[in-house]
C-alpha cells in the first residue's frame, strides 16, 4: 500500500477536532527531533457462479503517442513516488532515485521549492489533509515535514530514540492520518510510530506514539474511516489493529492464519468495520474488525499462474459500489464483489500490474502497469474503457485529483506526467 493508498476516501472520513487529535498523543508522549524554522449503482449478473465472470484481454502494445497533458523532466533518475495537493490539485510533488523531491505547479511545471537534504532515494511524498504541511521520506529513514506556504522544513527525523536505541530503519511506509496532522511510519523491526505535527500553541510542538511490533517488518497500514484505528499488516502474514490513543492491540491474526506470505497491501471500506489484506501468496482476505476474524478469502492463483503476487488492492470510494479491486504482478485484474462473495470480472493484460486507483466519481478504475501503459476499467462490466499512454518505462505510481478531474503518474522512465481525466475527456 503504497500508496496512492493514503488516498482513500478522505472525503467521506470524519476530520478531526483539536480536542479529539489531542486525544491519540495523551499518554506515552516522547520527545523527537525538532529543527527551527526558516531553515531554507451497481449492475449485477444473472448468477452468482463463477461461470458468469467476464474475461477481458487486453491486447499487448507498445507506447505510440502521449496523452498527457504535461511531462515534468527534473528528475535525473526513476521517479519512485508523485501526489497532488488534497484542496485544489494545482500544486504536484514527486520524490525519486536521484534524492531529490520538488514541488512543482501542475499547469507549467514551475518548481515551488525543493525539498533539500535527502541523501537517498525519495520514496514517499505526501500532503497532509489540508495541504498545509508536507512529509517526504527517503529509503535510509530520513523524514522531513515542510510547511507549504513558507517553503521551509519545519520537523525532520532521522530516526527513532526509543529506550535508548536509536534506529535507522524506516524503509517500508509512511503516510499521514486522513483527518489530523499526525504522520505516522512502519519500520523493518515492525514498530509503527505516530508522529504529531505541529499544535495550536507552538507550530514546531512535536510528539510521537510507539505502536510496538515483534521483530517482523511491517511492509503497510491503514488508518480506520473513525481516524481511532489502524491496521498494520506484516512481512510474515500476521496482521494487527490498533487503538491509536491507546496503542493498544484490540485484534491479531498471527502468522498463517490468512496470509503464507507477506501482507503486501492493505485497505479498509467506508462501512469502518471491513478489512481487506493482499498478499505475497497471491491471496486476498476479508476481515470483520470487530472483534477481529476472517470473512473471505480468495486465491488469485489459478492452475498456469507463476507468481500471482498481490501488488495493489484497493476499495470502491463509492459506499454505494461494495466492490474491491485487486491487481498482481502476472498482470491480472479482479473485480470483487465482497458482500456476496464472487469474483465478478478478471481483466488480463500482458503487463503486470503496480498500481489501482478507483476514481472517486464513477466506476472507473486506473491501472498503472509495467509496460508504461495506464489502462482504464469499467468496474461494472469489466472491459477497459481506454488507455493514458506516454510512459516508456514501468508506472511506479498514480495519485488521482479529489475532483477526479486529474491523474499524476511517476514513471522509471524519470518522468513525471500530468493526465486530464475528467468524465467527458473518457
Amino acid at each position: 500500500m503504497d500508496d496512492n493508498d493514503g488516498n482513500m476516501g478522505e472525503d467521506l472520513m470524519p476530520v478531526l477536532s483539536d480536542d479529539e487529535s489531542e486525544e491519540l498523543f495523551e499518554e506515552d508522549v516522547e520527545e523527537i527531533i525538532v529543527l527551527p524554522q526558516n531553515l531554507d449503482g451497481l449492475e449485477q449478473n444473472d448468477s452468482d457462479d463463477d461461470q458468469d465472470i467476464q474475461e477481458e484481454i487486453a491486447s499487448p502494445s507498445s507506447p505510440v503517442k502521449d496523452d498527457s497533458e504535461f511531462i515534468f523532466k527534473k528528475h535525473t533518475g526513476p521517479v519512485f513516488c508523485c501526489a497532488l495537493d488534497p484542496i485544489n490539485g494545482n500544486l504536484a510533488v514527486t520524490g525519486g532515485e536521484d534524492e531529490k523531491a520538488y514541488v512543482w505547479v501542475t499547469q507549467t511545471g514551475e518548481v515551488v521549492f525543493e525539498c533539500e537534504g535527502h541523501k537517498d532515494s525519495v520514496t514517499f511524498v505526501a500532503f497532509s489533509h489540508d495541504g498545509k504541511y508536507l512529509a517526504t521520506g527517503d529509503i535510509s529513514g530520513y523524514i522531513q515535514v515542510w510547511k507549504v506556504a513558507t517553503k521551509t522544513r519545519i520537523m525532520v527525523q532521522v530516526g527513532s530514540d526509543y529506550g535508548g536505541e536509536f534506529f535507522h530503519n524506516f524503509k517500508n511506509w509512511m503516510q499521514w492520518h486522513h483527518g489530523t496532522r499526525a504522520l505516522l511510519y512502519g519500520q523493518c523491526n515492525g514498530d509503527v510510530f505516530m508522529w504529531k505535527v505541529g499544535s495550536s500553541q507552538e507550530e514546531n510542538d512535536s510528539r510521537f506514539k510507539l505502536f510496538v511490533g515483534y521483530n517482523v517488518g511491517t511492509d503497510c497500514a491503514v488508518v480506520m474511516p473513525d481516524g481511532r484505528r489502524m491496521a498494520v499488516g506484516y512481512s510474515d502474514g500476521g496482521l494487527k489493529v490498533f487503538d491509536l490513543k491507546s496503542a493498544q492491540v484490540l485484534g491479531n491474526m498471527a502468522a498463517g492464519q490468512a496470509h503464507s506470505a507477506a501482507i503486501s497491501g492493505v485497505d479498509t471500506h467506508s462501512d469502518n468495520n471491513i478489512i481487506a489484506t493482499g498478499g505475497g501468496d497471491g491471496k486476498v482476505t476479508l476481515f470483520k474488525t470487530q472483534p477481529l476474524k476472517v470473512l473471505w478469502s480468495f486465491d488469485c492463483c489459478e492452475e498456469d499462474d507463476v507468481n500471482a503476487f498481490v501488488e495493489a488492492i484497493v476499495f470502491s470510494k463509492d459506499p454505494n459500489l461494495p466492490l474491491l479491486a485487486v491487481g498482481t504482478l502476472i498482470g491480472k485484474l479482479h473485480i470483487l464483489d465482497f458482500t456476496r462473495q464472487v469474483v465478478r470480472h478478471r481483466c488480463r493484460q500482458e503487463a503486470g500490474i503496480c498500481r489501482v486507483v478507483w476514481d472517486r466519481n464513477s466506476s472507473v478504475v486506473f491501472v498503472g502497469s509495467l509496460d508504461g501503459i495506464i489502462r482504464l476499467y469499467d468496474a461494472r462490466n469489466g472491459k477497459q474503457q481506454s488507455q493514458l499512454r506516454g510512459h516508456k518505462e514501468t508506472i511506479l505510481d498514480l495519485f488521482l485529483s479529489k475532483d477526479g478531474n486529474t491523474l499524476i503518474s511517476a514513471s522509471d522512465d524519470a518522468t513525471s506526467r500530468i493526465f486530464a481525466v475528467s468524465q467527458p475527456e473518457r
